[in-house]
């Protein structure tokens, strides 16, 4: 067995063997999908390199890959463009990010029809934008009115959908009662895990500051993402107290640790909890807040709590092959990630606005980070393929 798998049955275990299962077929399947996966392998592999390390630190989203952006509805009622996956943020160099981001171009680049040319070129242009945000040091926002091409078409469609269309896709009328369908979104869930649910959906409900009291009326193990696949997760069915025909699906999913967590970087605040974490950290760095969003701590656990809302609400890359419309989307993703990392300045130990542009504005570091994101990318299709051979030879495929 090669180490890198060694690495991912240990940094997994302990996750519903079911879902996990699921997870260890998807990432042998395909690099990006290994990729997205493997985000521990992806931060061990360069964590150490100097390159990295010397950058301001802001907050960052430990995770930044082109599939990490998308749209939602705000708890502002509108509809935006932005990071949408926190789960591995914390305060950290904000080149954590953009190297990764690059990366996740270079090692998606195949599936989406760019050549290894294209691939390159099209870093080159994500980091030109990326910098020329930075250096004028003003976080915008993607929404209908601020958005162009596919982004700006993605973002119409999900503001004209009801909600009630996902809820009528996700469920099922089984003996005159509205219940959650048991499909490639959600899988059955034991007393015990309903249980779970309804107590931390409870918990969330007691909290003042969103003002929403839900009952659980039926729940399941959520089925969603890759990465964090396999930890506990729920899709709720709830309704509003005293309001039992407001019904809404909520999306439960417990916080564990972050992948940078053995970086060596300034030191992290002191959150109560992986959730808070997560959460404050989404709360600043986005423009708006999803729906319904907080967080929940129980126990050792702790939960992010909010709004379910489609995973078709991203960009879809692959059905995308005219490369103007791709350079569109890709300067827009890096726009987002440039006004995200300018809204984490300033808080707690991150650095300021001002040395971020000052950073911008010198030109060496740009072709470090070029040639950090082909190694993460050459290191990541490298334990890919011995993954894939080791889960062939125990599937009894390759032996």
């Amino acid at each position: 067995m090669h180490a890198a798998t060694e690495s991912i049955l240990i940094y997994n275990h302990g996750r519903d063997p079911e879902r996990l299962t699921m997870k260890l077929a998807a990432i042998a399947a395909d690099p990006f999908a290994f990729f997205r996966g493997t985000n521990h392998l992806y931060a061990a592999s360069l964590e150490r390199e100097a390159g990295l390390l010397d950058a301001p630190s802001t907050y960052v989203c430990g995770d930044l890959h082109v599939e990490n952006f998308g749209t939602f509805k705000g708890d502002n009622g509108l509809v935006y463009f932005d990071l949408n996956d926190f789960d591995d943020a914390m305060l950290a160099p904000l080149t954590v990010d953009v190297i990764r981001m690059l990366s996740s171009v270079l090692v998606a680049g195949e599936s989406i029809g760019l050549s290894e040319a294209d691939a390159r070129t099209a870093c080159a242009q994500m980091l030109s934008v990326y910098t020329a945000m930075l250096r004028a040091g003003k976080p915008r926002w993607l929404e209908r009115a601020t958005a162009s091409g596919l982004v700006a078409m993605l973002l119409r469609q999900v503001k004209r959908r009801k909600r009630g269309a996902l809820l009528n896709a996700r469920t099922e009328m089984r003996g005159g009662r509205r219940r959650l369908k048991f499909d490639g979104h959600a899988l059955r869930a034991d007393k015990m895990q309903r249980e779970r649910a309804s107590e931390i959906l409870g918990i969330y409900s007691k909290q003042e500051h969103h003002g929403h009291r839900f009952v659980a009326e039926d729940s399941a193990r959520r089925v969603a993402g890759v990465g964090s696949l396999g930890l506990e997760r729920y899709v709720v069915l709830a309704h509003e107290r005293d309001m039992q025909a407001s019904q809404r699906l909520i999306d439960i999913k417990r916080a564990a640790p972050s992948a940078w967590i053995g970086m060596r970087s300034r030191g992290q605040p002191r959150w109560g909890s992986d959730a808070q974490r997560v959460a404050t950290i989404q709360q600043i760095m986005q423009a708006a807040s999803p729906a319904l969003f907080s967080y929940v701590p129980l126990g050792k656990a702790s939960y992010l709590v909010k709004s379910l809302q489609p995973s078709t609400d991203r960009v879809n890359l692959e059905h995308c092959r005219d490369k103007t419309v791709l350079q569109d989307v890709f300067a827009t993703m890096a726009r987002a990630a440039a006004s995200a990392h300018l809204r984490g300045c300033g808080h707690q130990a991150a650095d300021r606005v001002e040395q971020l542009q000052d950073f911008a504005a010198g030109g060496r570091w740009q072709s470090t980070v070029l040639r950090l994101a082909k190694h993460g990318r050459d290191v990541s299709l490298a334990q890919w393929k011995q993954f894939r051979e080791d889960y062939a030879k125990a599937r009894g495929k390759g032996a």
